[in-house]
């Protein structure tokens, strides 16, 4: 488009028609910079959406607590869910005090689910 107001505004001035030749000169620039403006806008806002959408995880690994990104809980990891946290992977539950989870994104049930710790006969099942 903007192309296209640029060659008809140096079509208007071969034309000695100055007034309509600036006139479409002066929209292509400002529809470039408002197309610009629009695009750089929509980026910032795809990045904060990114950051927003790579939840991270407290964990217990090598011994220490630590803040680590969600994609990156690995087998061994224990998670150290708080009220109101996401649990970011399937997990085993070892320790538990009076837990329930909404599940209604996964099944749909409107209540939330309490959880049970059973104790597995031996390891690896």
């Amino acid at each position: 488009m903007n192309w296209i107001f640029l060659a008809l505004g140096a079509a208007f001035y071969v034309l000695k028609d100055y007034i309509t030749g600036s006139l479409l000169i002066v929209l292509a620039i400002t529809n470039l910079y408002m197309t610009f403006s629009q695009e750089y806008a929509a980026e910032q806002t795809l990045a904060a959406l990114r950051n927003l959408s790579s939840p991270q995880a407290n964990v217990i690994r090598d011994g220490r607590e630590q803040d680590v990104p969600s994609r990156d809980i690995v087998p061994g990891d224990i998670l150290l869910i708080k009220e109101g946290d996401s649990v970011s992977a399937d997990a085993r539950l070892i320790s538990i005090s009076d837990l329930e989870v909404d599940e209604a994104l996964l099944t749909g049930e409107s209540m939330p689910v309490q959880k049970e710790l059973i104790v597995l006969s031996s390891p690896g099942k």
